[in-house]
This record gives C-alpha cells, sequence and structure tokens, in this order.
C-alpha cells in the first residue's frame, strides 16, 4: 500500500535495479522489500515492530 511506487522505482539510477523494483511490485504488489536477513531479525519480530508502528 505504497504511495506512489513510480516514485520509488524512479529513484535508481542503474536499469537493473529499476526493473527488479518493477518485478516486487509486480509479485509482491510493492517495489519495497524488507528481507529479515538484511534487517537481521527474525519474521516474527520484523512482522511485531511493524504491527505496532503501523497501529499507531
Amino acid at each position: 500500500m505504497l504511495r506512489g511506487p513510480a516514485k520509488y522505482i524512479g529513484r535508481p539510477t542503474k536499469g537493473a535495479t529499476r526493473q527488479l523494483f518493477e518485478t516486487y511490485l509486480k509479485m509482491c504488489g510493492s517495489p519495497i522489500l524488507l528481507s529479515t536477513n538484511m534487517l537481521q531479525c527474525t519474521p516474527a519480530k520484523l512482522k511485531t515492530l511493524l504491527a505496532a508502528r503501523l497501529l499507531n
């Protein structure tokens, strides 16, 4: 539910990154991907943090 996903897709200067963001948008509904590996947390912890933040 990202407002203006095209704005985020257009940001990267590399064409491959833009293509990847477009693929994320088609597959997941958003060009933004949150990786628990990159964030170094568990999926349950990420879900808890997002739920708490989105409810406030």
